[in-house]
């Protein structure tokens, strides 16, 4: 009984329950009630995908990676002709070399193969003929130098020569043209007793590895049926030239690069030696309808005269305009082309000749004066004695070196700065002798003399006396100074690293690590912190005066030449390479930088303001890149409002060719890049794409939008 009860009071309470949720439901469609108030926030959530700052740019640009930097910035490697030989069968010559990589492994298959064809090995033979010969050519028939009369131009293809591969890497090399051509309608003044001179060019940039190469020899022609051991073979990796090696190959190579880049021509014909087969102001070689020789002189193409215009940016001394070329040097520093590295190098100072003199002095006083001296040699009357001598009315002084800087006639500004006093820097030396570790303080000293008479004294005082502590190479930022990336006190999330302290005692109460007496200006610096990465720093001074008589030379008074320069170590006693080279290859490291801030240090002289702390001047891998690249829409600090105009640059190299700069063998830029440090370099290049510079902004490079 009583379970009956409870079966039936459960079926009545499931009955009760389902009528009541049928009168909720019912309910519904009555209107909502007011919004509830907000709700405490959650906690955060994980970040959305996205560029991590932190990523190499290795993952898409490293090695075999989708664009791989090095595939990107194509340089191949050169090869060598050598072992080049002439022999003669009746009226034939036929040439031998062998062809080799830069690992001395022969290259073969060179104009054997498609997609070029044989045309890929040249040789060309032309007569030296000897000064003061008379010639057929107009307007000067008659030259006081040895030039040049092309005689043979060809080509294994079929169109003259024949090609075999005797032996891997070894080739021969059958003229088409004979030796009669010597002395005949194309080389009228040509004597086969002359020395003749080869020219043989190999390209195997169809293999994709390899550049173009050459090589270029001196011989006399063999008797029938013989060999000629050739007179000499140039080969500037051991300083051997042939005749009249006015300048060696590497006095172009040091701008132009090797094989020779932005020069015409300079891929194939890479010595100046070669250049003389065409442009020699004799000859009559047939050049659409004209003999070359008088083609030459009408266009004003013979060497000497082109290569002068061209260097000092002429707009008619040829028949093509130069003005707008920027060449980096002083043009007057003759040196730069005919320094001792070539045979006939100083021919210009020993032997000067008015026909190439008046290449360069161009006034009408100039040309007046050697049109009257025609056929002279200059050393008559420039000897030291009458007039000036010829290689000390060349030479290029400096600030630096020099006071009588000989720059007035090259800027806008006059220079008439006398320098009279010089300063010098000194580190107090490290407890190990080799390099300074954690906790050690170092004291910089500065002391400035009166080069004609001890001590620094003048009237007037010093209006500036600052020190720049800063480094690594590969990653400088300002350090061991208040203020700097290492100072404890700084917080890099909202401070920007203090750039120069000042070690004038007026200052000393602002800054105690200025300790500045009698003995000469010092700072000390801040404990090398733990943290600090092992590698080469920099230290540099300036100290200057504003005293009445030394006028201003674009940026500040030279009087005294302040400027100092030390690296110390940290860490390690091993120096690190400059992540560049020296400028000095292209540019006079005493001029061209001590006239712009007079760093005479090359890039570790720049990067004391040019830094990675964006703290006050652009970052130099970005300026020099964005200089170089001819593109004033690279510089990440450049005033679109009042812009420099690089566009107006002309870089003697291929935009790409890295090493151009790049060749202190410091490849540690590449070995882990991250955008934060690779964008300022790259958008120095690629900043005018705007592509490229969206995708490196994207990725974590710091720097705003354009």
């Amino acid at each position: 009984m009583g379970k009956l009860l409870i079966r039936k009071w459960g079926s009545f309470f499931l009955v009760l329950m389902l009528a009541a949720s049928v009168s909720m439901l019912t309910g519904c469609d009555g209107d909502d009630g007011a919004p509830g108030a907000q709700g405490p926030p959650g906690p955060p959530g994980a970040d959305a995908p996205g560029a991590d700052a932190g990523e190499s740019c290795n993952v898409c640009h490293g090695v075999d990676a989708f664009v791989d930097v090095a595939v990107a910035h194509p340089m191949l490697e050169k090869p060598t002709v050598s072992d080049i030989e002439v022999s003669r069968a009746g009226d034939i010559l036929t040439v031998t070399f062998t062809v080799t990589d830069p690992d001395g492994d022969p290259v073969e298959g060179i104009g054997l193969v498609a997609p070029s064809g044989s045309s890929d090995l040249r040789v060309y033979m032309a007569d030296i003929v000897p000064a003061g010969t008379p010639t057929v050519n107009v307007p000067q028939g008659t030259w006081e130098t040895d030039y040049f009369e092309l005689w043979a131009e060809e080509r294994g293809d079929g169109s003259g020569g024949s090609v075999l591969e005797t032996a891997p890497g070894e080739y021969s090399f059958t003229m088409g043209t004979p030796i009669t051509a010597i002395g005949g309608p194309n080389a009228p003044e040509g004597n086969l007793a002359h020395t003749q001179r080869v020219y043989v060019r190999a390209d195997p940039r169809d293999f994709g590895v390899l550049n173009r190469t050459m090589g270029v020899a001196d011989f006399i022609i063999p008797a029938d049926l013989g060999t000629t051991g050739v007179l000499v073979q140039e080969d500037a990796a051991t300083s051997t030239y042939i005749s009249r090696t006015v300048v060696a190959p590497s006095a172009c190579t040091q701008c132009h690069g090797d094989p020779l880049e932005r020069a015409a021509h300079g891929g194939g014909y890479q010595s100046p030696q070669v250049c003389l087969f065409c442009h020699s102001p004799i000859g009559s070689f047939d050049e659409d309808g004209t003999p070359i020789g008088d083609l030459m002189q009408a266009e004003g193409f013979w060497l000497a005269n082109l290569i002068h215009a061209i260097h000092q940016e002429s707009p008619d001394m040829t028949s093509v305009d130069f003005s707008e070329v920027t060449y980096p040097r002083h043009p007057s520093d003759c040196g730069v082309c005919h320094f001792d590295d070539g045979q006939d190098a100083y021919t210009a100072w020993t032997n000067p000749k008015v026909e190439t003199c008046g290449t360069c002095h161009i006034s009408e006083g100039a040309q007046a004066h050697l049109t009257a001296a025609a056929g002279s040699n200059c050393l008559i009357c420039h000897n030291g004695t009458i007039a000036p001598d010829v290689e000390g009315a060349h030479a290029v002084t400096t600030l630096k070196n020099d006071p009588a800087s000989g720059w007035e006639d090259h800027v806008d500004e006059e220079v008439t700065n006398v320098q009279t006093y010089t300063a010098a820097l000194d580190l107090t030396p490290p407890a190990n002798g080799t390099h300074y570790v954690a906790g050690e303080e170092i004291l910089v000293t500065v002391t400035t003399s009166n080069l004609a008479a001890g001590d620094y004294n003048i009237e007037g005082g010093t209006s500036r006396a600052n020190v720049y502590v800063y480094g690594p190479r590969a990653n400088p930022v300002p350090i061991l100074t208040p203020g700097s990336t290492t100072d404890p006190a700084f917080d890099p999330a909202t401070d920007t690293a203090d750039q120069g302290r000042s070690m004038l005692i007026d200052d000393a109460a602002d800054d105690a690590q200025i300790l500045t007496d009698a003995a000469g200006f010092k700072y000390e610096l801040q404990a090398i912190p733990d943290d600090l990465a092992a590698g080469t720093y920099m230290v540099m001074a300036y100290v200057t005066t504003d005293v009445a008589d030394c006028s201003a030379v674009y940026r500040g008074s030279v009087c005294i030449d302040g400027w100092v320069y030390t690296t110390f170590q940290v860490g390690t006693a091993t120096e690190e390479p400059k992540v560049s080279g020296d400028c000095s290859g292209c540019h006079d490291p005493q001029d061209w930088t001590s006239f712009y801030h007079r760093s005479y240090f090359g890039t570790d002289g720049c990067i004391a303001c040019h830094d990675q702390s964006g703290n006050n001047a652009n970052y130099l891998s970005n300026r020099v890149h964005a200089v170089h690249a001819a593109c004033p829409d690279c510089d990440l600090a450049n005033d679109p409002e009042d812009p420099m105009h690089w566009d107006e640059v002309t870089f003697p190299r291929n935009a790409y060719a890295c090493e151009a700069c790049h060749d202190s063998g410091n490849t540690s830029y590449l070995a882990d890049p991250v955008p934060v440090l690779w964008g300022a370099p790259c958008i120095g290049c690629h900043g005018a794409v705007s592509g490229a510079r969206s995708h490196m902004i994207q990725n974590g490079s710091e720097f705003p939008e354009e």
